[in-house]
């Protein structure tokens, strides 16, 4: 077994992210095109994340810290210092439409950010968490995001933006690769899952169907979605209990099998 090291790993995962960023950051640049075009407001950075829970698919981070500027005549000066960016699930690259509407959401979050002054951002900031220097947080949905997400409905139809905390956007009912290999250690089945398989998830899922057994399929089932993703540097998720390994068993030995 090859075994990479974790400043290895970083590396790759590095990569999937400068493919993955990109491509994100132009659908964010069209919708302050399209959506604000007088704000002039430059693309927030976008991070890409792997987390196998499914409680989000993206939010919008404003980190706001102040420095001491100057004192002038008794009067005190801050410098306020404004880091926003975006993360973005991997998951979320499900389906694209679902990710344009999770994104719309987020970016009004965004405006919002933008029409407060640094002060001010800071002083909801503190008020909103707590007094520490650095603040990461995010404002609600009142009226004013209520405001935007209407104008943005009356663009792009009923409901495209809505209320709902982007977590409530979820990939159930979405088809995904589900790839199947027997665990011998552990004397059970183990499973990960991709929905756009990168190209080194896809040199990774080859590699363990020529090597460990494993065996690729689609599913529509939300339970597999718990498991985690391919990675080049191994592991899977497993059955815990009777009833998923047996599941697991019957569409590995029964359930047609598809190409990557």
């Amino acid at each position: 077994m090859i075994k990479i090291n974790s400043k290895a790993a970083q590396i790759i995962n590095d990569l999937w992210e400068a493919v993955d960023a990109p491509a994100i950051s132009n659908i964010l640049k069209d919708q302050l095109n399209k959506y604000w075009p007088d704000a002039h407001l430059p693309v927030p950075e976008v991070r890409i994340a792997s987390h196998t829970k499914l409680g989000h698919l993206a939010h919008m981070v404003a980190s706001v810290s102040k420095d001491l500027a100057n004192v002038h005549r008794g009067q005190t000066f801050f410098k306020y210092n404004i880091k926003y960016y975006m993360e973005v699930e991997r998951a979320a690259m499900a389906d694209e439409e679902t990710l344009k509407r999770v994104l719309a959401h987020e970016m009004i979050h965004y405006f919002l950010y933008n029409q407060l002054t640094p002060e001010e951002l800071y002083n909801w900031g503190t008020s909103q968490k707590s007094m520490s220097p650095t603040m990461k947080w995010q404002n609600g949905h009142g009226p004013d995001f209520q405001k935007e997400m209407q104008r943005i409905n009356t663009i792009e139809g009923r409901e495209y933006v809505t209320l709902k905390a982007t977590g409530e956007f979820k990939l159930e009912g979405k088809e995904y690769f589900l790839l199947i290999q027997p665990l011998p250690r552990l004397n059970t089945m183990g499973w990960t899952w991709a929905v756009r398989p990168s190209e080194q998830q896809k040199m990774e899922i080859v590699k363990r169907i020529e090597k460990d057994q494993a065996k690729l399929f689609r599913s529509k089932d939300p339970k597999w979605l718990k498991g985690i993703q391919p990675k080049p540097w191994g592991g899977a998720s497993y059955a815990k209990n009777i009833d998923a390994a047996q599941e697991l068993k019957r569409i590995y030995n029964s359930e047609q099998e598809v190409q990557i």
